[in-house]
């Protein structure tokens, strides 16, 4: 590999860039090169990822464009699952055989610099979302960007509401069901599992603390008023022995103290709705009177049951 040129092993390239580092086209067909889209390279031994693709897409896409919709939300941190396609917007009226989604827009694009390349905003980001993700996965989004600081709920409900883009109606729905701490797309799940059944809203990551303000332990979900925690196990509680002695240690604490604690693991996922009537269960046996779970036809939808 000692004749790829170092200028060439970092990002993605044209065969005009490589003849000017003294790498003919002969060479580019070789095994020292992959070809990512049409007149576009990179080296084989270069690990071809998000940025990578995005970079090389936009060597060969109009000057004003901007990574957009979903494949921003990657650039964001946030991967929704069943969208792997690159998608760009711009101003320009440019068309394109690269094997990507180009989105026209007639108004300005709100943009940040991330990454090496431009990408729409945090909140932009949430409106364009909205018309490709379903309600769970774009409350996920929406708390992933508090949750990182990319926003705050108050700035994303400003932008909602003050602009009139295509998915902002979905958006400004979705908007009631973000969360302040939410720190993963499962712990939000969780979450509007509960909620959408229409019972208590619960708090999230809350540190608990015993009758003299001794810190006790930090839970996943509190339902403060009648002092049941929800916990959410992944499977290193399983396989890491001091983790789980950790767990079962903090967990016998929380019940000293008067909590009732539900453990629910990736494994009962996979049945939501028992998942939430074990969650009533706990409440009415602390005391909750209010009605039961409602899981209508669109909650399973929006949570179905692996079989």
């Amino acid at each position: 590999m000692e004749d790829v040129p170092d200028e060439l092993r970092d990002r993605p390239f044209t065969s005009a860039e490589a003849a000017r580092s003294g790498v003919t086209w002969k060479a580019l067909q070789g095994r020292r090169y992959r070809r990512l889209f049409p007149d576009v390279y990179v080296w084989s031994g270069l690990d071809v990822g998000l940025q990578v693709l995005a970079r090389g897409a936009l060597l060969k896409l109009p000057d004003d464009t901007v990574v957009s919709g979903v494949t921003a939300a990657r650039a964001w941190g946030f991967d929704p699952s069943g969208h792997r396609g690159l998608h760009f917007a711009t101003q320009s009226d440019a068309r394109t055989r690269l094997p990507v989604h180009l989105h026209r827009h007639r108004h300005p694009i709100d943009h940040v610099r991330r990454d090496g390349f431009r990408v729409t905003t945090a909140a932009r980001t949430v409106v364009d979302c909205a018309r490709e993700l379903g309600l769970v996965q774009l409350v996920q989004l929406m708390d992933h960007l508090v949750n990182i600081g990319a926003l705050t709920r108050d700035q994303l409900f400003g932008y909602c509401w003050g602009r009139h883009l295509h998915g902002v109606r979905r958006a400004r729905r979705a908007l009631v069901l973000v969360a302040d701490g939410a720190e993963s797309p499962r712990e939000t799940t969780l979450r509007l599992m509960v909620v959408l059944a229409r019972l208590p809203r619960p708090r999230l990551n809350v540190d608990v603390r015993d009758e003299r303000g001794r810190f006790v332990a930090r839970v996943d979900m509190l339902l403060e008023e009648y002092r049941v925690v929800v916990e959410y196990d992944g499977r290193h509680h399983e396989t890491d022995p001091r983790q789980w002695h950790r767990d079962r240690l903090r967990r016998e604490a929380l019940e000293a103290l008067g909590y009732r604690v539900v453990i629910v693991s990736a494994e009962d996922l996979r049945d939501p709705a028992q998942v939430v009537r074990r969650i009533h269960q706990a409440l009415v046996s602390r005391g909750y009177r209010g009605p039961d779970p409602v899981m209508s036809a669109m909650w399973h939808r929006w949570f179905p049951a692996s079989r």
